[in-house]
């Protein structure tokens, strides 16, 4: 946030003259185009955040895949193909986009929960 007050005080017109009118336009731009080619921002309370959560959906869904026959059944199978493609992404992005990388894991712990109660509605033990 530093960076982009320091960048937008460098565009802003220093006492022009009347002769000198400020080009708006390109400085917003310049500006747009910065901040547009720029990484997110970064919170190491969420990195941390997207860390702990993707190692607690690691673990369920290895806790799954021991969990399951041999043929688990198109609706389960769905499931764990989802799950495994969100984290291997949540971890291909967890470094430069922590945000995204935690929204993944939640919606893979999401789905392992229904998962598992559904498992066991249909045993009788939910």
């Amino acid at each position: 946030m530093c960076c982009r007050l320091l960048l937008l005080h460098r565009l802003q017109p220093h006492r022009r003259s009347p002769r000198n009118p400020p080009n708006l336009l390109h400085s917003n731009l310049l500006l747009s185009s910065l901040l547009l080619s720029s990484p997110p921002l970064r919170s190491p309370v969420l990195l941390d955040e997207a860390t702990d959560l993707l190692a607690e959906a690691d673990h369920i869904f290895d806790q799954e895949l021991m969990r399951i026959s041999a043929d688990p059944g198109p609706s389960v199978r769905r499931v764990l193909d989802k799950a495994r493609a969100s984290l291997r992404r949540a971890h291909e992005v967890v470094d430069s986009k922590p945000g995204t990388a935690a929204s993944l894991a939640r919606q893979v712990l999401i789905d392992l929960d229904q998962l598992e109660s559904a498992r066991q509605s249909a045993v009788g033990t939910g």
